[in-house]
């Protein structure tokens, strides 16, 4: 990789570069050690560690001795994975793009804003993502206890309200989710939604279109004077014709939708403006994404995430005591596959 990058020592931007090479190949390093340690000298990064399926909280545990655990749980923690508190992006201004997710991963993306630095809020979500059961049951349950505090509604006025909640659910979308998070951070009503003059199209790339398209739309501010929008996540569905299946394309992945800002942002002139990606510690790989970004966009981006203790406390719960076993694995996987993309970027710059 030095070949590729020089020797460091002749312009600050080679030298930045080579430091990110080194420590992507670093890691990639830990996880290969580590793939060896739990299964053998011949293991595959591929056998020990296999992506993750689509929803991540489907992953079956590994079938892992303890001491093959312990092994992963350390490389896990050396990659950023699971912090007990919010890992901050440590950037100065700027925009913080939220993730999405779960319920319970946007409210605890929102909260770990407390220690971001930013001028303005965007609060991404899919329409087409409907809240899955286990979302609805920790809704319905909060809603009850809402119920239960209130003692001015009669017993049967209660239920009502709750059967009423409970029907609704069934059509509430990621998108949806969203929406309640900034109506939640523009509590006193500082602006009425507004559309604003910008979009992407659903072809190749996400190109960025100067257009009210919806895509984006601004809620007002929040007590600290942010600005808080929405940023709809749009996709192409289609039906393939070999398998008579209805697919989706020219949906913007995480990486894309830090772009479209960073399109946004250069659109107005602000050519120095960072990006942060609001995220969870269960996602540490999107620190190697910001990364990508940066270089890509050519602009500062950074990854700040949720710590266990901001997630029990959305949640109401007491804190787990560490990563959930059974996405640990993916999450590893994951992690090498991004570092291998980003290393292939700078060779081919």
């Amino acid at each position: 990789m030095s070949e590729l990058l020089g020797n460091g020592n002749q312009d600050p931007q080679i030298r930045v570069r080579t430091a990110i090479a080194e420590r992507a190949q670093l890691q990639m390093q830990w996880i290969e050690a580590t793939a060896r340690g739990i299964g053998g000298e011949k293991a595959t990064i591929e056998e020990v560690f296999p992506l993750p399926p689509d929803v991540r909280d489907e992953a079956p545990d590994p079938d892992w001795n303890e001491e093959q655990e312990a092994t992963a749980r350390a490389l896990g923690e050396r990659l950023g994975y699971a912090a007990e508190q919010n890992v901050p992006s440590g950037t100065v201004g700027g925009v913080a793009l939220v993730e999405g997710g779960k319920d319970w991963k946007i409210r605890a993306e929102v909260e770990a804003l407390v220690d971001e630095d930013v001028w303005a809020v965007v609060i991404s979500g899919s329409p087409h993502r409907k809240i899955g059961n286990d979302e609805k049951e920790f809704r319905i349950a909060e809603c009850k206890q809402r119920l239960d505090k209130d003692p001015d509604i009669t017993t049967e006025k209660k239920q009502e309200l709750l059967d009423l909640f409970t029907q609704a659910q069934d059509d509430v979308t990621e998108y949806d989710l969203a929406v309640e998070n900034a109506l939640d951070l523009v509590r006193d009503g500082s602006g009425s939604p507004t559309v604003l003059p910008y979009g992407y199209s659903l072809a190749e790339g996400n190109p960025l279109v100067y257009e009210k398209t919806g895509q984006f739309v601004l809620y007002g501010k929040d007590e600290k004077g942010r600005d808080v929008i929405v940023m709809r996540v749009d996709r192409e569905d289609y039906e393939d014709e070999e398998s008579s299946k209805w697919k989706y394309r020219h949906q913007p992945d995480p990486m894309r939708r830090m772009g479209i800002i960073a399109d946004i942002l250069a659109a107005n002139d602000e050519t120095d403006t960072p990006v942060v990606f609001m995220t969870s510690n269960a996602y540490a790989e999107r620190q190697v994404d910001a990364v990508r970004a940066g270089l890509k966009y050519g602009r500062q981006f950074a990854a700040a995430m949720y710590g266990r203790a901001t997630l029990a406390f959305v949640k109401g719960e007491e804190m787990l005591p560490d990563a959930r076993l059974n996405q640990l694995p993916g999450a590893i996987r994951i992690m090498y596959e991004n570092n291998k993309k980003l290393l292939a970027e700078l060779a081919a710059a």
